[in-house]
């Protein structure tokens, strides 16, 4: 707790304020040595039985690493992403890439488990570590009851949600090309997309693309930053949900928090057919899979989802029962605390 409260304070109120690179990083070497003072001086004095590592961050973590195996106090990773050299911008030569590439490897130098977020990530460390954790992305489903009140009725629209920034992983380009093929089909579909304007970021050429587009540009609404209750509002009164994932090394490595939150809704799922995400949910049964990487079978989805409205219900509340099951966070603390106390 101390490590982050002195980043965040030094840090993070200076990454919009006009400072320059320079003063950033002198304010984060501050904040990282005052952060490692503080920790050492309560590891030393036997206040923490545990310290649990959040990430794969080499500068920041070990030296902490070190004073973990000085004090023999119990020492534990979340590894819940993989980055390969493509995904900085200067490949191997960066140095942000070897920070991760290291901050990857420290487990096997000292450590007493590792809590991952994929099956992808444990494969990586169960061939040589044999405490190995596998805790996906779990939810509150408290506020999916508390939700269910703010859910508007029904609209006589064919509406599709999406939640995100857009990014190059997040395979919308594919959900523009599958929407676009079934406008003819579908009159009344839309396409709402939340959590940014499309002027700003990743998302803004698939606004260009949807202004040039004399079909798009009338059933794609990019709808921005909402408030809690106009998102749940949106959630609750969809046709469907949809969290595309295109079958990338990034994305098998990962589990977006997006799915359990999505199916807590009761509202029928649509996401890609990638792990490992066909490790919990069964095609048409919890959740709609579709082929990564293929718009056409996207759209053929969405298609048959509209075509069937008693099944799209019957799939929407079955997915939120499994997600209760597998994703519920009180179930997966009560795990994860009997794992650290083994």
């Amino acid at each position: 707790a101390d490590t982050g409260q002195v980043a965040f304070r030094t840090t993070y109120p200076t990454l919009n304020g006009g400072r320059s690179i320079l003063t950033r990083s002198i304010l984060l070497i501050f904040s990282l040595i005052l952060a490692w003072w503080k920790l050492s001086k309560s590891l030393f004095c036997r206040e923490y039985d545990v310290i649990y590592f959040y990430g794969r961050n080499f500068i920041a973590f070990a030296p902490m690493a070190l004073v973990a195996f000085v004090t023999r106090t119990r020492t534990f990773y979340e590894i819940n992403e993989w980055h390969g050299f493509r995904n900085f911008r200067r490949g191997r030569i960066d140095p942000f890439y070897w920070n991760d590439y290291l901050g990857r490897l420290l487990p096997f130098i000292y450590c007493h488990g590792v809590i991952v977020i994929s099956q992808f990530i444990s494969e990586k460390y169960a061939r040589k570590l044999s405490r190995v954790f596998l805790l996906p992305s779990i939810f509150d489903f408290r506020k999916s009851n508390k939700a269910n009140s703010l859910a508007s009725a029904e609209s006589r629209s064919f509406s599709i949600v999406y939640a995100g920034s857009c990014k190059p992983n997040d395979g919308f380009g594919h959900v523009l090309d599958a929407v676009d093929s079934i406008v003819s089909r579908i009159p009344a579909i839309r396409l709402e997309v939340l959590g940014t304007d499309g002027i700003h970021g990743f998302a803004r050429q698939y606004r260009d693309r949807c202004m040039k587009s004399t079909t798009l540009c009338k059933v794609v609404h990019f709808n921005g930053f909402l408030s809690e209750e106009e998102y749940s509002t949106k959630l609750y009164s969809a046709s469907c949900l949809l969290v595309p994932r295109p079958d990338t090394e990034e994305v098998r490595a990962a589990f977006p928090t997006r799915i359990p939150e999505f199916l807590s809704t009761g509202n029928a799922l649509i996401t890609s057919a990638v792990p490992d995400a066909n490790l919990y949910l069964q095609d048409r049964v919890d959740a709609y899979l579709y082929d990564a990487n293929d718009s056409n079978s996207l759209a053929n989805t969405l298609v048959e989802i509209f075509e069937n409205a008693g099944a799209r219900s019957e799939v929407g509340l079955a997915g939120k029962l499994k997600a209760q099951r597998c994703f519920c966070f009180v179930a997966n603390t009560k795990k994860l605390l009997s794992y650290l106390n083994q």
